[in-house]
């Protein structure tokens, strides 16, 4: 699958991993070897939206000292993302769940304006009018 970006570096899971340790911390404290992409079960065209999020929970908790916040895992569930994390705040929870919600006008694939749909097996998905049909396999 072809990524397009909007950043200079492509956001992925090792990336996530380098600019976003604080924030990014679960794989090794649940045990795993340590790899961002043991917790990111999503497509490449929600990793704006993640990126985005990292970034301002993470000046949100540096500049107000708020309460830490550790993202445990992200995945792809009735063609939205499902944001997995412990800590927090009232603000930070709310910042999640714009996240949340923005994924579902989101395409999936591409990151493209897309909308919620059901796909041939069943399942909700978000896809853009160029990627409808396409699944994934985490």
């Amino acid at each position: 699958m072809t990524r397009t970006c909007s950043t200079d570096e492509c956001f992925s899971s090792s990336v996530a991993e380098a600019r976003y340790p604080s924030i990014l911390v679960a794989a090794d404290r649940l045990g795993s070897e340590g790899a961002a992409s043991d917790f990111f079960e999503c497509g490449d065209g929600w990793f704006d939206i993640i990126d985005v999020l990292c970034q301002r929970l993470e000046f949100w908790i540096v500049q107000n000292e708020a309460p830490p916040l550790v993202i445990e895992r992200v995945k792809a569930k009735f063609g939205r993302l499902v944001i997995q994390y412990a800590g927090g705040n009232d603000m930070t929870a709310g910042m999640v769940d714009m996240a949340q919600e923005v994924s579902a006008r989101v395409c999936e694939v591409c990151g493209n304006p897309g909308r919620t749909e059901a796909s041939t097996g069943r399942w909700l998905i978000t896809r853009c009018a160029d990627h409808r049909g396409i699944s994934f396999s985490y």
